[in-house]
């Protein structure tokens, strides 16, 4: 690890690691003066956090410092993703900050928000699900995720798991019309007639002349319930 550090000095996978091993060791303590010195080097000093770590590192207890110095290996993490090339080989490395960083930081929403977001733009569903929750409602663009993942439960038959997504994405953003159109569907395949109304009706309030709107039509007629077109 200081061999690590030594090649990569802003590697916040090393950093996290030589904490952990020093704590492991009862010598965790140890760590500040190495991370006062690194956190006042670029690309450690422009972390946002770094005030408010160099603050609790003042403590002189790595217990009290941790969850500010988690914050700026977050930011630190999430930065490197940022800046690495576009490309396949870069994708595993880049997928591995992101993640780290939302686990450093989950109250922080820009680290399980961008974790989400790639996941679910790889496809891969089951990964990006963990970091939603920790998403804090009214953060812009969480309902959106909140229905693609939801969308995907739907498609795989997983409508248990979708349901409450989709409810949880129209209570963040009543005006997100896919939302509703999907929270009828689920509600639909679980046997609950009057939510599938309810939500189809949403659908329909806000979006009259789309595509889908004819067949949210056709659905609510054959549920006893005909809205017809404004």
């Amino acid at each position: 690890l200081e061999h690590a550090l030594v090649l990569d000095p802003a590697s916040p996978d090393s950093w996290l690691a030589l904490i952990r091993l020093q704590e492991a060791a009862g010598s965790g303590d140890a760590s500040l003066s190495r991370l006062e010195t690194a956190f006042s080097r670029s690309p450690f000093g422009e972390a946002a956090s770094i005030s408010a770590a160099r603050t609790a590192m003042a403590s002189g207890r790595l217990a009290t410092a941790r969850p500010a110095i988690h914050r700026v290996l977050a930011e630190v993490a999430l930065g490197q993703a940022g800046a690495l090339p576009d490309n396949p080989e870069a994708d595993g490395r880049r997928l591995h900050l992101l993640r780290l960083a939302a686990t450093l930081a989950p109250g922080w929403p820009e680290a399980p928000l961008a974790a989400a977001r790639a996941f679910q733009g790889r496809a891969r569903w089951a990964e990006a699900a963990p970091f939603l929750p920790l998403i804090p409602r009214g953060t812009p663009g969480r309902a959106r995720l909140f229905v693609e993942q939801a969308e995907a439960d739907l498609r795989d038959g997983r409508i248990t798991p979708a349901r409450p997504r989709l409810e949880e994405a129209v209570r963040d953003d009543p005006a997100l019309a896919a939302g509703w159109f999907y929270l009828g569907q689920a509600a639909l395949a679980m046997g609950d007639r009057n939510g599938a109304r309810r939500a189809f009706g949403r659908y329909l309030a806000l979006e009259p002349d789309t595509p889908p709107a004819d067949q949210v039509r056709r659905v609510l007629a054959t549920l006893g319930s005909t809205p017809s077109r404004p």
